[in-house]
């Protein structure tokens, strides 16, 4: 593949644990497996982009924290260079627990986003799209991607929206985007069907737009998804 991309957005930590069936309230079970890993849409990205022999820049809040160790650890196994935009931050990166059905990959989610760790766009180095072929955002981290997507469109870079669920702000990104790769519960004001979503996102500019059905993942080998 050799090809250069940025991913902008979520960094956090997932916890995926695989187990026979989901509990019932207040009951405790033993999973059958459990891993550990860099979590995200954008850092996802970037890891399947790597796999499929891509060089992935990820663009997100990684900062100081002990969490901050574990999923550099487990991006540098992958070989992804980390534009850190808020080096300095102290608190805990989002975590994500996952639970997923040995025997039909159903899953429960409970997650935490970006929104408590906002990064200072001012802050974006220079030269962070020398080279890059193709930018994702997954509107999480709003303000950098604003800048990083304005910067690509002038640029001719392809920008790529990753939109799990609609973000308050994310009319402003996207003029700036060519392609929009939706998930169901994707749903702008005042969309409530995909050929609604489909015509707002077509008005904003978006020349390509694909929606996702949802499949829940196999294994514990996948990594969670959060919108």
């Amino acid at each position: 593949m050799n090809r250069r991309g940025l991913f902008v957005g979520l960094l956090g930590l997932d916890i995926i644990y695989q187990v026979e069936r989901l509990p019932s309230a207040n009951e405790k079970i033993t999973a059958l497996d459990c891993v550990i890993a860099a979590g995200g849409p954008a850092a996802n990205a970037a890891v399947t982009f790597a796999a499929l022999g891509g060089q992935a820049t990820l663009a997100a809040v990684v900062g100081q924290h002990v969490t901050s160790e574990l999923v550099r650890a487990d991006l540098r196994d992958w070989q992804i260079r980390i534009c850190d935009l808020e080096p300095d931050c102290r608190r805990p990166l989002p975590l994500s627990s996952a639970l997923s059905t040995a025997g039909t990959g159903d899953r429960a989610v409970v997650s935490l986003n970006a929104r408590r760790l906002q990064a200072d766009a001012t802050l974006l180095p220079l030269a962070l799209l020398d080279e890059i072929q193709v930018v994702l955002i997954d509107g999480h981290q709003l303000a950098a991607s604003q800048a990083i997507a304005s910067q690509a469109r002038a640029r001719q870079i392809p920008v790529v929206l990753d939109g799990g669920s609609w973000k308050p702000g994310l009319d402003t990104i996207l003029p700036a985007v060519d392609y929009a790769v939706c998930s169901a519960d994707f749903f702008p004001p005042g969309c409530q069907t995909a050929d609604a979503v489909v015509a707002y996102l077509s008005a904003q500019g978006v020349g390509q737009i694909a929606i996702t059905a949802a499949i829940a993942p196999s294994s514990t080998g996948s990594r969670t998804k959060q919108a």
